[in-house]
C-alpha cells in the first residue's frame, strides 16, 4: 500500500463504491452508510486530506467567539454552522481573508487540547471567558493544495 494513499485520521471521505454491495460510486454520508451496512468484502474510497490551520482570536468584552456549532455535538470535532455577525470570527474574516473560518469547517483543538466533541464543547465554552483563544481548524483540502483526490481499495473483515 503506498503511503500517500493511507486512509487515515482527519481524511475526508468524499465517496464510496462497494460492487458486492450493488451500488455505483455515492456520496454524502447517508448513501455511504447504506453501503457499508450491506456489510460489502471491499469497497473502494476516495478520499481528500485535511487542510488544517490555526486561528488566534481576540474575544470582545461579551467573549463570544461568533461561531455557531450543533447543540448535540458528535464526534472528535466541532462543525462551524454558521459564522455569526459581529463576532470574533467575521472580524478575524475579514482582517484575514486568506484564511477564513467558513460553515463546514471543523475546530479540532482550543488553545492547542483536543478531544471528543463534547470535550471540545466546554473548552470553547470556557475559552470564552478570556480575551483570547486560539482555534485550530480542519477543512477538505483544496485540489490545488492537496492535489488529486486519493483512490483507494480497502479489504473489510
Amino acid at each position: 500500500e503506498q503511503p500517500e494513499n493511507k486512509v487515515e485520521a482527519g481524511c475526508f471521505i468524499m465517496r464510496v463504491s462497494a460492487a458486492d454491495a450493488g451500488n455505483s460510486a455515492v456520496s454524502g454520508s447517508q448513501a455511504m452508510e447504506k453501503i457499508l451496512k450491506k456489510s460489502p468484502k471491499q469497497v473502494d474510497l476516495v478520499c481528500k486530506r485535511a487542510k488544517q490551520f490555526r486561528v488566534p482570536l481576540t474575544l470582545a468584552e461579551k467573549g463570544d467567539v461568533g461561531v455557531q456549532l450543533p447543540k448535540r455535538p458528535l464526534g472528535n470535532s466541532l462543525l462551524v454552522t454558521e459564522v455569526k455577525a459581529n463576532g470574533a470570527v467575521e472580524a478575524w474574516n475579514a482582517a484575514n481573508p486568506d484564511q477564513i473560518i467558513e460553515t463546514w469547517d471543523r475546530i479540532v483543538a482550543i488553545d492547542g487540547k483536543s478531544g471528543k466533541a463534547a470535550e471540545l464543547h466546554k473548552l470553547i465554552k470556557a475559552a470564552q471567558k478570556s480575551a483570547n483563544v486560539v482555534l485550530t481548524m480542519v477543512r477538505v483540502a483544496s485540489e490545488a493544495s492537496a492535489g488529486p483526490p486519493r483512490v483507494g481499495t480497502c479489504d473489510l473483515p
